[in-house]
């Protein structure tokens, strides 16, 4: 009955599945714990969603935009670090904490993703520059 009442109480959007925004945060002040989830909203958004009864609070330190199959990577993401996870609290959000190896793991990761988003940016730039020349000259 509680989850039915819950179930109903949830904004258009708030599905997890749905969202399209990899993020990874730190906890303040206790700085190994780390957390990774998707969001459809801003990651800063997300961090002030997260139980407020929680001791300290959630600092988004990066993320990502991964248009189709986020919640895939998320899954991935869960299973390589599985031997770092921790809930130290219960709540919103309190399945998806890691302990510091994990969380520099996830962190590397999400800096790889976003690595090869700045190299097909400059990969269309450079192009664009090339069809202009091409054009004007």
């Amino acid at each position: 009955m509680q989850k039915r009442n819950r179930a109903k109480n949830r904004k258009k959007g708030d599905n997890s599945r749905g969202g399209w925004i990899y993020y990874v945060m730190i906890h303040f002040p206790l700085f190994i714990f780390w957390k990774a989830g998707i969001t459809s909203n801003t990651p800063w958004k997300r961090a002030k969603a997260i139980d407020p009864k929680m001791l300290g609070f959630p600092v988004p330190i990066m993320f990502t935009v991964i248009p189709f199959g986020a919640y895939w990577f998320e899954q991935q993401m869960k299973s390589l670090c599985e031997p770092f996870k921790v809930e130290f609290y219960k709540g919103d959000g309190h399945t998806e904490w890691f302990v510091l190896p994990g969380g520099v793991l996830i962190f590397t990761c999400v800096l790889i993703v976003n690595t090869m988003w700045c190299l097909l940016f400059l990969a269309i730039i450079n192009n664009f520059h090339h069809v202009l020349n091409f054009l004007y000259d």
